[in-house]
């Protein structure tokens, strides 16, 4: 089924720049936390990143920071709501085509049930 929504369903190119736009350094910042391992030898992908940017870590009330960048509460919070938008925005269609919302699956009284 879900070959089927995909194949009706074309991406929005607007909300992946949009995201994208949202949290630039989204994809640096994940690759060397996912991969920190080879970063601390020397042999991540991203030669921008250097040894030093393990010290210069930073989280709190504001956000997560690291020598490749920043990622901010702000900027998470309106990155979540583009794919959010975007989520709703194919939800018609979606359900068209018969994939089942959260609510057809479990009721609306948010709720999970253990069906």
């Amino acid at each position: 089924m879900l070959q089927k929504i995909e194949a009706s369903l074309q991406p929005d190119c607007s909300f992946i720049a949009r995201f994208d736009s949202a949290v630039p350094n989204l994809k640096d910042l994940r690759d060397y936390e996912e991969h920190f391992d080879d970063y601390s030898l020397g042999k991540g992908r991203n030669k921008n990143a250097l040894w030093g940017y393990l010290e210069s870590y930073r989280y709190d009330a504001r956000g997560f920071s690291n020598g490749l960048g920043e990622l901010s509460v702000e900027a998470s919070r309106s990155a979540a709501l583009i794919v959010w938008e975007a989520i709703i925005s194919v939800e018609e269609d979606a359900r068209r085509l018969g994939y089942l919302t959260w609510e057809d699956r479990y009721g609306t009284d948010n709720t999970r049930s253990t069906q």
